[in-house]
C-alpha cells in the first residue's frame, strides 16, 4: 500500500516538473524576446542617433518657439487694426476698398465744379493762373507724404476740371498703411510733384491780384491749389471727413499716421489743409470725387 502511494507521489512530482519545466521554458524564451526587440536605452543608443534626437528635438522647441511668436506678432496686429477701426470709427473717417489693375491700385479720380454765388473758388483761380503763364502745366498727384514720394503724377487740361471729366490714377499697394496727400498744383514741370510748391491762399489779395489781372511779382506761378488728406491702407483708400482746420481734432488724426516723422507729417499736413480750405472729397464705389467752387457767372465780381 505505501509502495502505491509513494508511486503516485512520484508521478505527481514527476508532472509537476515537468510542467514547471515548460513554465520555465517559456519564460526564458519570452526574455530572450524581450531583450531582443527591447528598444535601447539613452546610453546604450550609438552617438550620431544621440545627437540626430538632439538635433530632432532643438528643431521641435525652435518650431514651437516661432509658432508662439507668430502668434504673438499676429494678435498684436489683430489688436492694432482693432484700435485703429475703433478710432477711425470715433473720427467719422470715411473708408473705400478699390480695384486692383495690373498689380496696381486703381483709383479713379472725377472732378465736380460747383456754382457759387459772387465768389470765386479753386477753379477760377487755376484757370486764371493758366491764362497768364501758359507755359505751366497743371498736374494731379497722389503723394507720399511720409517719404516724400510721387505715387502718381499727370497732367491734365482745364477744359477736364471744367467739364466734370475724369482721370484714372493708379498706385502701388502697399505693404504698411501710408499717409498720402491728393493735389492739384501747376508747375514747370510735368514730372515733378506737388508736395514741396507753395500753397495758394484763397483771402482778400489773391481775390485782388486775380481781379487785377494777377500781378506775376506777388504770387509765385507754380503753387498748389488743392490738397487732401488721405490713409492708404491694402486696397483701401480712407478720408477724414472735414476741412481739417479744427486743431483739436486733426491732433486726434496723428495717431493713424503710423510714420516715425508724424510730427512733421501732421504739421504739413495740417498746415496745409487750413491754408487752403477745400472741400474734402466724396468716397464711394472705387471713385474720389473733387469738388471745385468757381463762381456763377452771372455774378459779375469785377464791377
Amino acid at each position: 500500500m505505501a509502495d502505491h502511494f509513494l508511486g503516485i507521489y512520484f508521478n505527481v512530482v514527476s508532472i509537476m516538473a515537468s510542467r514547471n519545466l515548460i513554465v520555465l521554458g517559456i519564460a526564458v524564451l519570452g526574455f530572450l524576446l524581450l531583450m531582443k526587440f527591447k528598444p535601447l536605452t539613452e546610453q546604450g543608443k550609438k552617438p550620431e542617433q544621440n545627437l540626430a534626437l538632439k538635433a530632432a528635438s532643438g528643431d521641435i522647441q525652435a518650431i514651437s518657439k516661432q509658432d508662439h511668436q507668430e502668434f504673438s506678432q499676429r494678435k498684436k496686429r489683430i489688436d492694432r487694426l482693432r484700435e485703429q477701426y475703433k478710432e477711425e470709427q470715433r473720427l467719422g473717417v470715411l473708408s473705400e476698398e478699390f480695384p486692383l489693375e495690373n498689380g496696381k491700385i486703381s483709383v479713379g479720380l472725377r472732378f465736380k465744379p460747383e456754382k457759387q454765388w459772387c465768389q470765386l473758388g479753386e477753379l477760377d483761380f487755376i484757370a486764371k493762373r493758366l491764362s497768364v503763364y501758359p507755359q505751366l502745366k497743371l498736374l494731379v498727384s497722389i503723394e507720399d507724404l511720409g517719404e516724400r514720394k510721387v505715387l502718381f503724377s499727370q497732367e491734365v487740361g482745364l477744359d477736364v476740371l471744367r467739364s466734370g471729366g475724369i482721370v484714372k490714377a493708379s498706385v502701388e499697394q502697399p505693404e504698411k498703411q501710408k499717409t498720402i496727400g491728393l493735389y492739384l498744383c501747376t508747375s514747370r514741370s510735368s514730372r515733378a510733384g506737388c508736395y514741396s510748391k507753395s500753397k495758394a491762399k484763397y483771402d482778400e489779395n489773391m481775390t485782388k491780384d486775380y481781379l487785377q489781372g494777377l500781378s506775376s511779382k506777388r504770387i509765385p506761378p507754380s503753387q498748389v491749389f488743392f490738397f487732401q488728406l488721405l490713409f492708404l491702407q491694402n486696397q483701401s483708400l480712407k478720408v477724414p471727413p472735414t476741412l481739417l482746420k479744427d486743431r483739436k481734432y486733426f491732433n486726434s488724426l496723428k495717431g493713424l499716421m503710423n510714420h516715425d516723422n508724424n510730427r512733421n507729417v501732421a504739421k504739413y499736413a495740417f498746415n496745409t489743409s487750413k491754408s487752403l480750405g477745400n472741400f474734402p472729397p466724396e468716397i464711394r464705389k472705387g471713385w474720389l470725387t473733387v469738388k471745385l467752387p468757381y463762381n456763377d457767372p452771372r455774378c459779375n465780381l469785377s464791377r
